[in-house]
């Protein structure tokens, strides 16, 4: 009787061991989460970021103007326009998103010639990974 009672307890503990849940060690949910970084009178920087398996798949980073449209990177070169220097804007986003997702970090560096929109893209980036967390 002994014996069958240790039996059957054994039984019931592997099998309730064997069904219960493993808790997810993810941090993040999968999905594409879009945030922006801080209004300014001339416009915002826009991140959208592309979870999968708790990894940064993809991060597109966009320049709005003060109405909210994307600029025409083409005026954005790293030269004068209309009487003013604009910083390579797509030059910076391209490579600032790259650095994310290929270190896996937001700490990063603010890429010369486009310090402010760097660090606006960054917590952009900040803030939708904010959003896809569990």
């Amino acid at each position: 009787m002994k014996y069958s009672v240790i039996v059957l307890l054994s039984f019931l503990s592997f099998f309730l061991i064997g069904c219960s849940q493993q808790e997810s060690t993810f941090i993040y949910n999968d999905g594409t989460y879009t945030a922006e970084g801080d209004h300014r009178e001339l416009g915002y920087e826009v991140a959208e970021v592309t979870i999968k398996s708790d990894r940064i798949e993809k991060v597109v980073l966009k320049r709005m103007n003060a109405e909210g449209n994307e600029v025409n990177y083409k005026e954005w070169t790293g030269e004068i326009f209309d009487g003013e220097m604009r910083p390579d804007l797509n030059k910076a986003r391209l490579e600032l998103a790259t650095i994310i997702v290929d270190k896996q970090i937001t700490e990063v560096d603010a890429i010369q010639g486009a310090t402010i929109s760097s660090q606006e893209w960054v917590k952009a980036v900040n803030r939708a990974l904010e959003k896809a967390e569990r």
